[in-house]
């Protein structure tokens, strides 16, 4: 085989799992698959018609933004959202999104003001229309805005790395207490106004508030359990 096709069968290959990546990552993010099931390579090859290979890169990407897990057989499971690991994913999210808000209220422009209040904007028209996918976007979109503001490249890296199981427990959370929003779209647009008014300790003090409410929708056992 000729480098050049050689090259063209990679990069088709790279474009398949991340397609399947999506597919089966919104799946997971939608709770269409859920908690602690079992992910099968072989159905998922014959479903699809292709080799065992992007299905395992697949699975590995999943692997890696916290939406599967590798068991020990090597087989892969969606990663159980037990009472521990959503607090103390929770916390994590809290640390450096708390940190992100305190840097980004000394750096924001006005463009950036602007298209955090369109973002503010269409959290709470997609909260009246219970339009959940807009409200969970509209919520990634407007954290992943702070953490750039913030600057720092690090963290912006890592929550990337993290968006789609942030957007898998809203989901989650979701399912469980739809009346929550009210509460987080208010939060959220009190982050923004704080923001603006270059007051980080307030704006901090909502972040966690938004969280909070989310906190308080979650169960007193594993999800699978459910």
């Amino acid at each position: 085989m000729q480098p050049e096709e050689k090259g063209e069968k990679m990069l088709k290959r790279e474009k398949l799992s991340d397609k399947l990546a999506d597919i089966y990552g919104n799946k997971i993010i939608k709770n269409e698959l859920k908690s602690g099931d079992l992910i099968i390579e072989t159905q998922i090859s014959k479903e699809w018609g292709v080799s065992r290979s992007p299905v395992r890169d697949a699975l590995h990407v999943l692997e890696r933004k916290k939406l599967v897990r590798k068991n020990k057989s090597g087989s892969y499971t969606v990663l159980e959202l037990t009472i521990d690991y959503l607090k103390n994913f929770h916390e994590m999210v809290n640390m450096f999104y708390q940190f992100s808000i305190l840097k980004a209220t000394k750096k924001q422009t006005e463009d950036e003001l602007a298209y955090l209040l369109g973002l503010v904007k269409k959290i709470e028209i997609s909260v009246e229309k219970k339009d959940y996918d807009t409200y969970v976007s509209s919520i990634s979109n407007f954290g992943m805005m702070m953490l750039k503001i913030a600057d720092n490249f690090l963290i912006e890296e890592f929550a990337s790395e993290l968006k789609s199981a942030q957007e898998r427990i809203q989901y989650y959370a979701i399912s469980l207490s739809p009346s929550h929003l009210n509460d987080t779209s208010l939060q959220i647009r009190k982050v923004y106004e704080h923001l603006s008014n270059n007051d980080p300790q307030k704006a901090a003090k909502a972040f966690h508030c938004f969280l909070n409410a989310i906190g308080d929708t979650f169960p007193d056992e594993p999800a699978g359990d459910r």
